[in-house]
């Protein structure tokens, strides 16, 4: 479905029972898509929610900032989000999207320091550009409804530093912090990063009619 006129303003909607919209990473940058998120959301499906798989206006696809996290607000609020689930940039986006719609969110890995992942060379140099337009990190405006963050200590993309500083700074934060998850993990459904979100979004987000085999390792 779309819920604007821009051609990246699209979501991909499957599924019954309460809505998770998903958020994709990729640095902010336009060679990354929705599809990154394409297996979780299918596995949201299987455990009987309504997975909104969002795709919004990124570096070079038409959004600098506040783009970006405009186009993230209009998505869940046209798909009637419950709740939120981003992934490294989109955790950057899920955590301020959350703050302001006052939804419950999981970020994994999440971009919620932009100064300091320009001091770690995280973002390949989005960071920068995000700044100089004068986009907000999470960590200046920490949500203050319940949420969740995960971050692998073994993260080479985007360092586990970034989720202990913005942990520290987030009194509603539930922090966990994964031993040897690296960040791509968090998008896999057969990994312990994503039946940690899982079994946090099912506590505060019964669906009631999930399949008992979601989240098994594929072979």
């Amino acid at each position: 479905m779309r819920y604007g006129s821009h051609p990246e303003q699209v979501v991909d909607v499957a599924g019954d029972g309460p809505v998770v919209a998903v958020i994709h990473g990729g640095c902010f940058r336009a060679r990354y898509g929705r599809d990154l998120c394409a297996p979780i959301a299918a596995d949201l499906v299987a455990r009987g929610y309504r997975a909104a798989n969002v795709e919004y206006r990124r570096l070079d696809a038409g959004g600098t900032w506040p783009e970006p996290l405009d186009d993230v607000v209009a998505a869940a609020r046209a798909v009637r989000a419950a709740l939120l689930v981003g992934h490294s940039a989109g955790g950057h986006l899920a955590l301020l999207a959350a703050g302001r719609l006052d939804l419950p969110a999981v970020a994994q890995a999440p971009v919620a320091d932009l100064a300091l992942a320009v001091a770690v060379g995280a973002c390949e140099g989005a960071a920068d550009r995000l700044l100089s337009a004068g986009a907000t990190s999470p960590l200046a405006e920490p949500a203050t409804g319940p949420h969740l963050v995960l971050h692998g200590d073994a993260d080479d993309d985007v360092p586990v530093a970034i989720g202990r500083a913005y942990a520290a700074a987030a009194p509603a934060c539930t922090y966990v912090e994964l031993s040897g998850c690296g960040h791509m993990e968090h998008l896999d459904p057969g990994s312990e990063a994503w039946r940690t979100a899982c079994a946090w979004i099912s506590e505060r987000l019964p669906s009631g009619t999930g399949s008992r085999t979601a989240g098994s390792p594929r072979s």
